[in-house]
């Protein structure tokens, strides 16, 4: 006596953990992939994952990334998040993605992965000298004149800080011999 048992399509896919955060450099170059984590499915083949979609929470970030998959000797399939283009952390330091792994059975199911990718800063700009905020100019010391510049700059470099820079500026002809 020979059953076959036919698996129907009761088992969604689900990725392990369901958030990744991936860091990329902002010079990371179009081309640089990471990998994702795998899905899974404990249906048959017929009613595994067949399909991967990517989607951006944000629209215009959609076009930033592309997912590439590619097949295992094992016959697991590898999907990667693909940069298509470069990264401008002072534009959005932060992207948030959605992978959707859909499976083959009727009806579908689908599991998502949701995906944070975090943008280093890299030394990239120069500094923005026309945001100079004079502070504190004139302070007297002693009996001389002195003349005391605390300009702050904007520093799109780290993340919109203020970095201090302390001039003391002595009015050659005043100051003591």
């Amino acid at each position: 006596m020979y059953i076959d048992v036919a698996d129907i399509n009761d088992n969604s896919p689900y990725f392990v953990p369901e958030t990744r955060t991936i860091q990329l450099s902002e010079l990371s170059a179009a081309g640089t992939a990471v990998l994702l984590p795998a899905s899974h499915d404990p249906d048959t083949t017929a009613n595994s994952v067949t399909s991967y979609k990517l989607s951006a929470v944000e629209a215009d970030q959609a076009d930033l990334f592309s997912l590439t998959m590619s097949t295992r000797l094992d016959g697991l399939t590898d999907v990667k998040l693909t940069l298509t283009t470069t990264l401008d952390r002072e534009k959005t330091d932060t992207h948030r993605l959605v992978v959707t792994a859909i499976d083959g059975g009727e009806p579908r199911r689908s599991g998502t992965l949701n995906v944070i990718v975090k943008v280093l800063d890299a030394n990239d700009n120069r500094f923005d000298w026309t945001s100079i905020v004079i502070r504190d100019f004139v302070t007297v010391f002693y009996l001389f004149t002195r003349t005391l510049l605390r300009p702050y700059l904007l520093d799109t470099l780290l993340h919109r800080a203020h970095i201090e820079y302390l001039l003391a500026v002595c009015a050659l002809f005043q100051c003591a011999k």
